[in-house]
């Protein structure tokens, strides 16, 4: 997400505002500043998340939480969602390795999104094509017998 200086300062001067030792961490104020910074860029970007969780001594996990869960709150999102399966029957096909290998690939954990803001790495326990496995899906596209070659060619015409 690009910003502009002026989103900055403004964001910079909220956050100011509420590092105080007097202002509390909780929930509410948690809150208001996710919903104060989503004024300001139009959604709370991850690069914010960071720094309002170092501000407000709360931890990145509880901030996406509260993002998911409040739907007046939108977190900045990737323009792709994989969906990686890593059921039993997919397990037994390797797929806890090749969900590793991606991770390291895209250079991106699973529950988050990559660098470049295209893609975001989620995973299910059960994709229901057991026999075509390890599966995966980019976005509703689904695919099956995955392998990290394959995803790598797959993968470069999402880019």
């Amino acid at each position: 997400m690009i910003k502009s200086e002026e989103q900055k300062t403004e964001f910079k001067r909220m956050l100011d505002y509420y590092d105080t030792p007097f202002t509390s961490n909780d929930q509410g104020t948690l809150i208001t500043i996710l919903k104060e910074t989503q004024k300001i860029f139009g959604c709370v970007p991850n690069e914010e998340i960071l720094e309002i969780a170092r501000v407000m001594k709360s931890s990145e996990g509880i901030l996406k939480s509260m993002i998911r869960r409040f739907p007046s709150l939108l977190g900045e999102s990737a323009t792709h969602t994989i969906l990686m399966c890593n059921g039993e029957r997919c397990e037994n096909r390797k797929s806890f390795q090749l969900i590793k290998d991606i991770e390291k690939y895209l250079d991106c954990p699973v529950g988050q999104t990559t660098k470049d803001k295209k893609f975001e790495l989620k995973t299910q326990h059960c994709l229901r094509r057991c026999m075509e496995g390890p599966n995966l899906n980019i976005d509703s596209d689904q695919y099956g017998a995955m392998t990290l070659e394959k995803f790598k060619e797959i993968v470069r015409k999402y880019k």
